[in-house]
């Protein structure tokens, strides 16, 4: 059984460990640490979701619980903060030889930007990436929410 790691953040402090669990039970921790911060305070909160490729972040996790929270949560996908092929051709162009696996791969720093400005309550305009083209091609309103799924 695949296991996706479960990072909790409330209102930019850190406030609880990192721990790893099996999906299932990681979906069911999630769903009582969310109910528990939904009615705790009106600050933004911070779920960060980690795992390996093919773990289930995005196709379980996330949609299990942005089916069942709603509007009360929005998912950021780091995928979605990759620079894309141009941009890793030009770093190999100049003698930098990436891989996608590497931080320098993801706008990182736009990541960071986003996150705060939804800490805030203020929306984004966060980037779509196209793995078929490997290439970010467009851009969608996010709204600020209670709940911020960072995978």
């Amino acid at each position: 059984m695949k296991k996706s790691s479960l990072l909790m953040l409330s209102g930019g402090v850190k406030k609880y460990n990192t721990r790893t669990y099996e999906l299932e039970e990681g979906i069911m921790r999630s769903k009582i640490i969310i109910n528990w911060l939904l009615n705790m305070n009106d600050r933004p909160n911070i779920i960060q979701i980690a795992g390996g490729s093919a773990s289930g972040k995005t196709s379980k996790v996330t949609k299990i619980l942005e089916d069942h929270y709603r509007e009360k949560i929005i998912r950021i996908s780091m995928d979605d903060y990759y620079f894309g092929k141009t941009y890793m051709q030009a770093e190999a162009k100049k003698g930098r030889e990436l891989n996608w696996d590497q931080p320098e791969a993801i706008d990182i720093m736009q990541l960071s930007e986003h996150i705060e400005l939804l800490k805030i309550g203020k929306s984004i305009k966060k980037p779509i990436y196209s793995m078929k083209e490997s290439e970010p091609y467009a851009k969608e309103d996010i709204l600020p929410a209670k709940i911020i799924i960072i995978e």
